[in-house]
This record gives C-alpha cells, structure tokens and sequence, in this order.
C-alpha cells in the first residue's frame, strides 16, 4: 500500500476501482448525514461496539466527524 501511496507502483485497476466505489459510498452516506442530521451522532469506539453492516468502526467514525464538521453536530462514541 506505501508503494502505491508514495506513487512507487501503479493501483491495480480492480483495488482502484473498488476504492473509487468506496469514497462514491462515503460521499453519499455523509450527503444524506447531513441532509437527516440530529444533534448527536452514535458512533463506535471499536469494531466489537458495531457489527450491523460490515463495515469497520474506522469507516463510521470518518463518516460521523465529517457529518458533525458540516452540521455542529455532537458525536457520542458507543462502547
């Protein structure tokens, strides 16, 4: 990954095609955040407190800062 990072080897086309489907997923998950936001926003602190989707407790944290940054939004982390 630091290879492709640092730009020392091509993505491969899947992995960057998965990425791109990723960031589409993240963009419109963080649209519809903010358009439905309330004052506070749950989020797990780790993977073992977020099991319903399959995504990682990461991915949710990323996508709730981002919400709260754009709606003042207060984030409760779920344990």
């Amino acid at each position: 990954m630091q290879r492709w990072e640092k730009g020392d080897r091509t993505i491969p086309d899947a992995i960057a095609q998965d990425l791109q489907a990723l960031e589409a997923q993240a963009h419109l998950i963080i649209e519809e955040g903010i358009a439905t936001a309330d004052s506070d926003l749950f989020v797990p602190r780790t993977d073992a407190a977020w099991d319903t989707d399959g995504m990682p407790a990461a991915w949710h944290r990323m996508i709730a800062k981002q919400i709260a940054a754009s709606t003042g939004a207060k984030l409760h982390y779920l344990t």
